[in-house]
């Protein structure tokens, strides 16, 4: 919780006082009309170290500083106060960020830029931000980053670029202590071992990785190498047609992989190999026709696997005889034409079970007999046309 004898002064240019327990609010007010900037800093008093930790009160600060300008401005905001600047710009007008700009707001640690529609972030861009742990950029324009735009924020753990319009894997050269990265809506093409060489070290620290909804054809990444602590994966909704077999060596910490909604037809035989805490994986909607015999031999903490619109057929009822700690499992619209009763009766943890959108044309007893935790059963759009009497429930003697 905040407490009131922690607020008691930003720099001259922002003051706010608590002692009488009252908030005030200060608002500079400018007489000429300014039309292309509109920033809002929200400034946050808070004893914690790490923004990624930070909980807040029921009743946090609300002082704040608004101001509408025709130019850059932020430099005039210094505070010694942890704080968090929010950015919010027209974004119908074009607007750029230059060098040094933020260069007096070394104790802030989260900077969240919205509708700014600038197309280049410089190299010194964030310089005199060492503080810096937490930076979202969104719908900014055709944004192109300088190689070495994050050598100012070593202590950056935290990067989300979305809806930007970025064609390259931005370069994360300085960016050692980086945990999270969201790079999704945009345009990037390509993703190989060249975006993480520039690393001066592995990135140890990295375990969520999301490009969702890019443009990635080929995923060349030896991930093992640079980002070994990697739990968590996400190159959903792409255009993957191809994904190398060292992609996921090493990767033992490995809980989550979403390949869905890609171009897959096949997949390597040991791309799981090494995965051996991985719990869910997403493989579905693709044009995956064949699974080989050990692809999932790693999987024996699985939780949930979708394989949703492949083509992988009854042949995946062999797959699902070693993944008995499932409990989701969706395999709508795979052209199965039977269930499995042997593999079935080893998947008793089972919730949620999607087998819509197939060719099955009866359910035989006891098909379900050990399912006594599932919540959700999916069984529509198929050419059932007999149901046996114990499908769900043996006789009671």
């Amino acid at each position: 919780m905040f407490k009131k004898k922690n607020y008691r002064r930003i720099k001259k240019n922002l003051v706010i006082l608590y002692d009488d327990g009252r908030k005030q609010q200060i608002k500079k007010k400018r007489n000429k009309k300014m039309n292309n900037w509109i920033v809002l800093l929200f400034i946050f008093s808070t004893r914690s170290q790490d923004f990624n930790n930070y909980n807040a009160c029921p009743h946090p600060c609300e002082c704040y500083v608004k101001y509408t300008a025709n130019g850059p401005i932020v430099h005039v905001l210094e505070t010694n106060v942890t704080s968090v600047l929010h950015l919010t710009c027209e974004s119908l007008l074009h607007s750029s960020l230059q060098d040094r700009i933020f260069q007096h707001l070394y104790s802030f640690n989260a900077f969240e830029l919205s509708g700014c529609s600038f197309d280049y972030i410089h190299k010194h861009a964030f310089y005199g931000l060492p503080n810096l742990r937490e930076l979202n950029i969104n719908r900014a324009r055709n944004l192109s980053i300088h190689d070495e735009a994050f050598l100012d924020t070593p202590n950056m753990r935290r990067l989300v670029i979305t809806n930007s319009g970025v064609t390259q894997f931005p370069s994360l050269y300085g960016l050692n202590k980086i945990q999270f990265i969201n790079f999704t809506n945009n345009f990037i093409k390509d993703i190989s071992n060249a975006n993480f060489m520039e690393c001066d070290e592995e990135l140890t620290d990295l375990y969520v990785l999301i490009l969702n909804n890019n443009q990635i054809h080929d995923i060349n990444v030896t991930f093992g190498i640079f980002t070994p602590n990697l739990k968590y994966l996400s190159i959903a909704d792409n255009m993957v047609a191809h994904i190398s077999s060292q992609s996921l060596l090493n990767l033992t910490y490995l809980e989550l992989l979403d390949l869905t909604g890609n171009n897959l037809s096949e997949l390597p035989s040991n791309l799981l190999k090494d995965n051996i805490n991985i719990k869910v994986v997403g493989l579905g909607p693709n044009p995956i026709s064949q699974i080989d015999n050990d692809f999932f031999h790693s999987g024996k903490q699985m939780e949930a696997l979708v394989l949703g619109s492949t083509r992988v057929g009854d042949s995946v009822w062999k797959h699902l005889y070693y993944l008995p700690t499932i409990h989701e499992l969706q395999l709508g619209n795979c052209s199965l034409t039977y269930i499995n009763i042997t593999v079935m009766g080893r998947l008793g943890r089972l919730q949620h079970l999607d087998l819509s959108r197939n060719n099955l044309s009866k359910i035989l007893n006891y098909t379900f007999i050990n399912h006594v935790n599932l919540v959700t059963l999916l069984l529509s759009h198929n050419a059932i046309s007999h149901i046996e009497s114990h499908t769900l429930f043996r006789d009671c003697d």
